[in-house]
């Protein structure tokens, strides 16, 4: 088939007429063009029966294809809105999720790299289908991009209440928003000592140089004391800007 041609056929499978969607999808059973794969899964809820069972047929042959969990990976939004119609075709929604749990390196590549709805839906399913174990999928959550994922693993640390674990999580996360998380936990716990407190006073972060100079305060820190003794003309450049946001927060 043409190209020109395969896109009017594809054209056609938005068409208001039954009958030209029907023919469509007729015309392109063989065709395994990438833009078709979200368009027959819409298809799998058309109103005619006769389209919902070609879109299904045609889904199954798909599926002994080399790219198909690849692309139910790519398209996996597409892929869960199935279950929310009302029309649905059961064997097809089986393969779908059967064959997009056999891709697991191309989830975790979306753990990984990708914000947003698709690795919510990600971790949604795993949980549901148990197609990974606990540890596995606390592990891709520690070290997703999406902060919603994230925090999946940081409230189940936070419950196991281990110090220890806390502590190696808060210093080897490179996100802040987990390290503003777990500081005012590991405080309640008195976990921290002075040398750690002046540490956080050094760091580039207002927000943990706030936190540093609040739990300082209240040990009665001496901070002049400390001014004096790295007079500020003998910092650093850097160092130099670090006081003065220090003074700036005192």
């Amino acid at each position: 088939m043409l190209e020109q041609e395969q896109q009017f056929y594809i054209d056609r499978l938005f068409s208001w007429n039954g009958y030209h969607r029907q023919d469509a999808l007729v015309k392109l059973a063989d065709c395994y063009d990438e833009m078709l794969f979200p368009i027959l899964l819409k298809r799998l809820s058309d109103y005619v029966p006769i389209n919902r069972q070609l879109a299904s047929e045609h889904l199954t042959r798909w599926s002994e294809h080399a790219d198909f969990s690849a692309l139910c990976v790519a398209y996996f939004e597409d892929v869960a809105a199935i279950q929310q119609r009302i029309r649905i075709v059961s064997t097809v929604e089986d393969i779908l999720l059967r064959k997009t749990a056999e891709n697991m390196p191309a989830i975790q590549e979306v753990f990984l790299k990708q914000q947003g709805k698709r690795p919510r839906l990600f971790l949604a399913y795993i949980q549901r289908y148990h197609w990974l174990d606990e540890h596995t999928l606390l592990q891709w959550c520690e070290q997703a991009k999406d902060q919603r994922v994230r925090g999946y693993w940081l409230n189940h640390l936070i419950q196991m209440n281990d110090l220890d674990a806390l502590k190696v999580a808060l210093y080897s996360t490179p996100y802040r928003n987990i390290k503003m998380k777990l500081l005012p936990i590991l405080y309640e716990k008195n976990a921290f000592s002075l040398d750690e407190y002046l540490g956080f006073l050094q760091q580039p972060s207002l927000s943990m140089m706030e936190f540093a100079i609040f739990a300082l305060k209240k040990q009665q820190f001496d901070f002049m004391n400390y001014f004096n003794a790295q007079p500020f003309t003998q910092l650093t450049v850097q160092n130099q800007r670090l006081r003065l946001y220090q003074w700036v927060l005192l």
